[in-house]
């Protein structure tokens, strides 16, 4: 699979940060069994082989490579502790689903006495280099201190929607938020986007969800599908400014989706109204790639 995917980065010319999974067990506690046998990373050791293998192959002006661990269910501590450990020294970023399920979550403080979220917080300390993905069942007070440390937010709003995982609680304009797809049920960050303000609004039963400092809602959507993407990656990307890459999507303006915009109603025409036909091309490094 680590092949096919490099193979691929290769052939359509994207970059690609490739987060190479940890999966141990099926349950905290418990071995793997069925379906999940295929998962199976045997050991740490094991695991930093293949990365250095994989490292070796990699194009870096195209490819990096980074840690995840899958979860607290699937990883055990003194394994996370270790891997967490390694990844700082050599510099790479982390991501892991945390407490995705209320199961997930109550498994975890019958087992630690704390949540996975709580469990990062006292035994990681994590930073700018660390993502939480999903982080829906997580107390708000417990979220906020992750994201006061500089670390990450990823929401998959189609995947926690089709799984009914459940919604995370979210305050305005705080930490840093990135936007992801997950199961891959459907690839459409423009519907990312929507859901994950949506989402709050059904939640909270109010409009203007997620907002910035100045109150709008779609620059904060677009600011986490872009530069925070960037950051939660580590890529010096997500803004079209000097010392960035020249990595963007192209807008046909002329879609008619978008019918009617002026300069202070694209970004809300384009998140809340258009979809994938107004997407007109894909820039990496400055060539266009799709489209």
């Amino acid at each position: 699979m680590d092949e096919a995917v490099l193979e691929a980065a290769r052939d359509a010319g994207i970059r690609l940060v490739l987060l190479e999974v940890y999966y141990r067990h099926g349950g905290i506690g418990k071995p793997l069994a069925g379906a999940q046998l295929r998962f199976d990373g045997r050991s740490v050791e094991d695991y930093w082989r293949h990365l250095d293998a994989l490292s070796s192959r990699i194009d870096r002006t195209r490819v990096q490579l980074g840690v995840a661990p899958h979860s607290i269910r699937a990883v055990a501590l003194e394994e996370l502790v270790r891997l967490h450990a390694e990844a700082r020294a050599r510099d790479m970023v982390i991501h892991m689903h945390l407490d995705e399920t209320r199961q997930e979550a109550a498994d975890c403080r019958a087992a630690y006495g704390a949540t996975p979220l709580e469990l990062v917080l006292e035994r990681l300390a994590p930073d700018g280099s660390f993502t939480a993905v999903h982080g829906t069942h997580a107390e708000p007070r417990t979220l906020d201190a992750f994201l006061e440390r500089g670390a990450h937010l990823c929401l998959c709003p189609l995947t926690e929607a089709n799984l009914g995982d459940g919604l995370p609680r979210l305050a305005n304009g705080r930490g840093s938020l990135a936007l992801g797809t997950d199961s891959n049920a459907r690839i459409s960050m423009l519907e990312e986007l929507r859901w994950c303000e949506y989402g709050q609004r059904l939640r909270r039963e109010e409009r203007g969800a997620l907002v910035d400092g100045t109150g709008a809602v779609a620059r904060r959507l677009m600011e986490a599908a872009t530069a925070g993407g960037a950051r939660s990656l580590g890529l010096p990307c997500g803004a079209i400014e000097p010392g960035r890459w020249a990595d963007f999507v192209e807008v046909d303006l002329a879609a008619p989706e978008l019918a009617g915009w002026t300069r202070d109603t694209l970004a809300e025409s384009l998140v809340f109204g258009a979809g994938e036909r107004a997407l007109a091309g894909t820039w990496v490094g400055g060539r266009r790639v799709h489209g």
